[in-house]
């Protein structure tokens, strides 16, 4: 409800489909007042609109940690562009960033960290517990550290991810009268 390019859109469907408990939420959560949410219908019944959904940049990289292999990391990708410019009719909007990619698979495996590395804890103990015994009942500690040494090779950090998304979803919207009307997008450059 806080994205702005979406709540005229909140504030008809709930007038529209006369939900008063949304519309208690929304008065008392955004400050909306009745007067608003009649221009909110009164736009939806005599205005269209063109709506931008922009897919701005790649998601980050998961890699190995330079710290420790076995724990991923996220690589932010460089981005050349920031925003784009949806042009019509005179009107000139930039497009805002509706959910942002980058910093929610950040945060998410910030979330997950302290159980990954407890896991790779536990497989290191594992390895040595098993490198130990293979070398004592083999009568080889020899053959016990190179069932170590393998086991460490054959332990990766986690680094699938989905490349094919975005660094963030961004929106525009222009309001217009109902017509045919030429459209320009801008894709606007980091400053």
């Amino acid at each position: 409800p806080q994205f702005e390019p979406l709540q005229t859109d909140l504030l008809m469907g709930a007038a529209y489909t006369n939900n008063q408990k949304d519309i208690r939420k929304y008065k008392q959560e955004l400050g909306v007042t009745d007067t608003d949410i009649k221009k909110a219908v009164q736009r939806k019944r005599t205005l269209g609109s063109v709506v931008l959904i922009y897919q701005n940049g790649q998601a980050p990289r998961k890699a190995p940690s330079p710290n420790w292999h076995e724990v991923p990391v996220y690589i932010k990708s460089r981005n050349r562009h920031r925003a784009a410019n949806l042009i019509v009719a005179d009107q000139e909007k930039t497009t805002t960033v509706l959910y942002d990619v980058e910093g929610a698979a950040i945060t998410n495996l910030e979330q997950k960290y302290a159980s990954i590395v407890a896991k790779r804890i536990a497989g290191v103990t594992a390895r040595e517990v098993i490198g130990n015994q293979v070398g004592k009942s083999s009568d080889s500690p020899a053959l016990g550290t190179l069932v170590k040494v393998a086991m460490a090779a054959a332990s990766q950090a986690d680094t699938r991810g989905w490349y094919s998304l975005p660094q963030n979803l961004q929106l525009a919207r222009v309001y217009l009268k109902p017509g045919r009307y030429d459209v320009k997008i801008q894709i606007r450059n980091q400053d």
